[in-house]
């Protein structure tokens, strides 16, 4: 009885593992994988190995200088998973350089929302 008590106590208090909460998510959101936000680049996590994986699906427009991350944002809207980035040049007059906002079905294939309305990110930014 005794043993039955710990065993319940542990498998109630102990705190999951990286993989394990990993693992949860990926059941949670099926084969469509795991999108996350990192310093104004989106990345869509592989758990399909032995290690995990991280694939850079989106980024902000290319600039030749440094820039840093200023926004972020990631909201589910109805069938489409949209994300806000915006990123500013580090410097003297360093204005809004790039982001926008982004649109996603699956994770891999993106959007991005123009004056034009919503095209591939290949044909709306550099």
């Amino acid at each position: 009885m005794l043993a039955a008590i710990a065993l319940l106590a542990y498998m109630v208090f102990r705190t999951p593992s990286d993989w394990e909460r990993l693992a949860k998510l990926q059941k949670e959101v099926g084969s469509s994988g795991i999108v996350f936000l990192l310093g104004c680049k989106v990345f869509l996590l592989d758990l399909s190995g032995r290690k995990i994986r991280r694939e850079k699906v989106l980024q902000t427009g290319f600039y030749p200088w440094f820039t840093t991350c200023v926004e972020q944002s990631m909201k589910l809207d109805g069938k489409h998973l949209r994300v806000w980035l915006s990123n500013t040049a580090i410097g003297a007059g360093g204005g809004n350089i790039g982001g926008g906002n982004y649109r996603s079905e699956d994770g891999r294939n993106w959007e991005k929302n123009t004056h034009e309305g919503c095209r591939p990110v290949s044909e709306a930014q550099p």
